[in-house]
């Protein structure tokens, strides 16, 4: 996956994290996150700020979607400060039918359960 994509692809990850932020996914059509209904993104979403917010490190935390067959995991990899803030370094993966995407993402905590994404890790 190219960088602009996978970029724009966490974005559509972590805003929504931090309340009523819409993203347009469309022209991700390509990726898992392009094809998945707004019942599957709202559980990914829903995964990974649980995740990010309660899980320890190496713990993965799975979702799916019976209805839809897309699921994906979040496994916060190690926990750090970066300008003050709590950050993790997360890896995530997601599934739609035949099409698998993933990647490792930092993210920090700019309020009690406010993540926004701060770098990607090419994988």
């Amino acid at each position: 996956m190219r960088i602009p994509v996978l970029v724009a692809a966490l974005a559509a990850l972590l805003l929504p994290l931090s309340g009523a932020h819409a993203f347009d996914v469309r022209f991700l059509k390509e990726t898992p996150i392009g094809k998945f209904s707004k019942e599957d993104l709202s559980m990914m979403q829903a995964t990974a700020r649980k995740a990010l917010s309660e899980a320890p490190d190496g713990t993965l935390v799975e979702w799916s979607n019976p209805k839809t067959g897309s699921s994906g995991t979040v496994k916060p990899l190690d926990t750090f400060q970066q300008k003050g803030l709590k950050c993790r370094r997360t890896e995530f993966t997601n599934k739609y039918k035949t099409l698998f995407g993933g990647s490792t993402i930092v993210a920090c905590e700019v309020k009690k359960g406010e993540w926004k994404y701060a770098s990607v890790e090419r994988q």
